[in-house]
């Protein structure tokens, strides 16, 4: 499986409000959205300390985003995607793309792509 890799949201300051939020089946709580490695990582939270230390950090995150931000600031993938054409159109800066590439084991792979 071929996914964007997580973004900060953040960066984007003001642009932030042009990105459509996801449909909700990619959401929980409220807004936060999610893949498939962050479920993982909930469901086994209690089982795990390296699943709870993640499940922490999302979601000790997704609480501030809210606090200060309209929506969550974690944007996976496609809003990840729409980051790179929004952060493009606006500052004119090329842009290197993440890509997350999961094997059947969900071991992810990093590899950065120079924008064309």
């Amino acid at each position: 499986m071929l996914e964007a890799a997580p973004f900060d949201g953040r960066e984007l300051k003001d642009l932030l409000k042009l990105i459509r939020e996801p449909i909700p089946e990619f959401m929980i709580l409220g807004g936060m959205m999610v893949n498939q490695e962050d479920v993982l990582h909930l469901l086994n939270m209690l089982r795990s300390f390296r699943s709870f230390a993640h499940s922490v950090r999302i979601l000790a995150r997704h609480a501030l985003d809210r606090l200060r931000y309209p929506r969550g600031t974690r944007l996976m993938m496609g809003n990840a995607l729409v980051r790179a054409v929004c952060w493009f159109r606006c500052t004119g800066k090329a842009l290197r793309f993440c890509w997350v590439h999961r094997s059947s084991r969900s071991k992810a792979v990093r590899a950065a792509f120079p924008a064309s």
